[in-house]
């Protein structure tokens, strides 16, 4: 059954999930490794963001991050410049800030190794094991080789918003949702017959958008992740 809470911001884990609410963070699902216990006192949160086995969040005082620590990735570095955004992975995090964009914890395939010459990045996203980034050039992405998302077409027009899945990347540019990666289960079609598209999200084989007449999925529906409720009023986020 949905969860029904007045919030401004959602945030779609692996196996939990978290909101940003007018009292603060609120977290449900799976607390292995203690995910969904929100740390107290955590000061005026303005963004929140569920990974596979933590969690992170944005407040005035800077990064914040709970959970598993088994790779260090809720060991937010002390010397973060002024982040504007934050992003949990699989088992690593990145953070975008001041001066470009800092990433910790795993580095099996690479997640964490920011490429030296990224060019005014403006958004970041953590998948599995890869991240990818906006800059004023295009997307650019790094991590697992065997994702074909790492690799995105030279032909994207405007990308102002990205969400990397397991193998998949979606980015919100000027003429609409563009995808690519491994596809499997189809979650790189985009259906051709979206409306004014204002966000994407893509998850584990299947991805989702926001429209001007609610929300669209489209690949794996395996678990029904594809079967947005009917009766979902004025929606203004999706993850």
């Amino acid at each position: 059954t949905p969860i029904t809470i007045m919030a401004t911001s959602v945030s779609a884990g692996f196996y939990h999930a978290c909101a940003i609410t007018s009292t603060g963070i609120r977290c449900w699902g799976d607390n292995n490794y203690g995910k969904a216990t929100v740390p107290a006192g955590l000061s005026n949160p303005t963004q929140v963001s569920a990974g596979m086995s933590h969690t992170c969040a944005l407040t005035s005082t800077g990064v914040k991050c709970w959970g598993a620590n088994y790779a260090g990735q809720i060991s937010v570095p002390t010397d973060l410049t002024n982040p504007t955004q934050v992003s949990a992975g699989g088992d690593h995090t990145c953070a975008l800030t001041s001066s470009g964009v800092r990433c910790w914890g795993a580095n099996s395939a690479g997640q964490i190794a920011v490429p030296t010459d990224l060019t005014n990045p403006t958004q970041i996203y953590s998948g599995f094991d890869s991240t990818c980034a906006i800059t004023s050039n295009g997307v650019r992405c790094w991590g697992h080789t065997s994702i074909g998302g790492l690799t995105p077409p030279t032909d994207l027009i405007n990308p102002t918003q990205i969400s990397v899945g397991s193998g998949d990347v979606c980015t919100l540019t000027s003429p609409g949702v563009r995808c690519w990666g491994n596809n499997a289960a189809g979650a790189s079609n985009v259906p051709t017959d979206l409306t004014h598209p204002t966000q994407v999200s893509v998850g584990w084989n299947h991805a989702c958008a926001l429209t001007g007449t609610g929300i669209r999925c489209w690949g794996d529906n395996g678990q029904g992740q594809g079967n947005v409720p009917t009766d979902l009023s004025s929606p203004t986020q999706i993850s």
